[in-house]
């Protein structure tokens, strides 16, 4: 169960205890950045000295999806407000339409933002999957 706490609530919790890390699970839950959920979380990591996120897909729908998660992790990269990142880097395509990169430029950049403060491991790197088998089998079907 996933239970988010009032940012009051966790200001007086987190004054209580000694904590100074936080990891957030499943990130892609944070990925809009007007969800209660990445306010309160955002409110929360700004006290840590220690903050990671971890994602099997960080970014499933746009790159877009990434400042959320980054604003997060690395404030001090993210430092812009949404709007301005996304018009800073993007360029939309209608009021419903998909983001892309303005240029390979801006691309390059976005990206070097992500991945100084990420790590990309597959899964190839971190399960020892059995090999896999292929079994041919003629099957007779009736008429």
């Amino acid at each position: 169960m996933q239970q988010i706490l009032s940012p009051k609530k966790s200001e007086a919790i987190l004054n209580k205890i000694n904590v100074n890390g936080l990891i957030v699970d499943e990130s892609t839950t944070i990925k809009n950045h007007d969800s209660k959920s990445f306010k309160r979380i955002r409110l929360i990591a700004k006290k840590m000295q220690y903050v990671y996120l971890l994602s099997g897909k960080p970014a499933p729908n746009t790159t877009v999806e990434y400042y959320s998660q980054m604003a997060i992790v690395a404030p001090e990269l993210f430092n812009i407000s949404f709007d301005k990142f996304v018009e800073t880097y993007y360029k939309r395509d209608g009021k419903y339409g998909k983001y892309e990169f303005k240029n390979g430029y801006t691309k390059s950049i976005v990206t070097k933002m992500v991945a100084e403060k990420s790590i990309t491991v597959s899964k190839e790197q971190c399960l020892e999957l059995p090999p896999r088998h292929f079994e041919e089998m003629l099957v007779q079907l009736e008429d």
